[in-house]
């Protein structure tokens, strides 16, 4: 049996229903956003600590200490 009309109920709160859609829809958005931003910090941080390990580990291994190169910092964008 098939509902065939909709009841004053279901007008009234189908508005809160898409306004609530939209919120979870934004919480998703923005979540997503800051493990894209989180990545893209942690990733050359990741590197220049890989690359002092190296240098860490030549050290030791040769003795002679060499500084392990630095990444310089990018420009902040406006």
């Amino acid at each position: 049996m098939a509902i065939t009309q909709l009841s004053e109920r279901h007008e009234t709160r189908k508005s809160r229903n898409v306004g609530l859609g939209f919120c979870l829809g934004g919480f998703v958005v923005m979540v997503l956003v800051l493990s894209m931003i989180k990545i893209a910090v942690e990733i050359p941080a990741q590197r220049a600590a890989q690359a002092e390990q190296r240098a860490l580990e030549a050290q030791s291994s040769s003795g002679k200490f060499t500084p392990a190169p630095r990444i310089p910092p990018k420009e902040e964008v406006r």
